[in-house]
């Protein structure tokens, strides 16, 4: 298998998570590295979940990938933004010291 078949199936199976990824992008503020991590997070969430879901209801695999990816950018945007507020370093020192 050729390169260019590589790319195509690659394509044919992960398109419909990164047109939704990319597409719910239009409503997330941040800089471009937090964009670029709500994409690739929203995006692998849509292609793994997407499957997961599409199969057990009963859906078309592409069309549950894009629903997945759309809403999951909205998740992962939101955890960041709770990230953002809570200061990390200080729940990371408290748990060092349980372990201590």
């Amino acid at each position: 298998m050729g390169l260019i078949e590589s790319v195509i199936d690659f394509l044919e199976r992960f398109l419909p998570a990164i047109i939704g990824s990319a597409g719910s992008l239009l409503w997330v503020k941040g800089n471009n590295f937090r964009l670029l991590g709500v994409f690739i997070l929203g995006a692998f969430m849509g292609v793994y979940l997407g499957d997961l879901l599409g199969e057990h209801f009963g859906i078309n695999s592409e069309g549950s990938m894009l629903l997945t990816s759309l809403f999951s950018v909205s998740v992962v945007d939101k955890m960041f933004k709770g990230l953002e507020q809570t200061n990390i370093l200080i729940i990371i020192e408290r748990v060092g010291r349980l372990f201590k």
